[in-house]
């Protein structure tokens, strides 16, 4: 298990942590967010010819939360799946400047 990321963390640390919440993201939970999207998209019957965007909330367990959004242009081929660094990169400056 990872550490929460934490205001006593250096930013070697925070990078570390950061980097093994991904790994675990992609290894755990793409698959089966992937499968979430497209069902909710068939039941809501979206539009084809529509974009529609979706965040789903990952709570992994050393009790860091994720936003991941997903999202299919009708113009793509495949879902597309973003984790914002940036915001990431937001919240810890919060975290170490609080």
């Amino acid at each position: 298990m990872g550490n929460m990321l934490v205001q006593s963390m250096n930013p070697k640390e925070i990078t570390s942590e950061i980097l093994k919440d991904i790994s675990k993201i992609e290894k755990s939970s793409t698959q089966r967010l992937l499968k979430e999207y497209d069902r909710e998209s068939k039941k809501f019957k979206i539009d084809k010819t529509k974009s529609y965007p979706k965040v789903f909330e990952i709570k992994k367990a050393a009790k860091n939360t994720w936003l991941i959004f997903l999202r299919k242009s009708p113009t793509e081929k495949n879902i597309s799946i973003f984790i914002p660094l940036l915001l990431v990169a937001w919240s810890i400056s919060m975290i170490v400047l609080v």
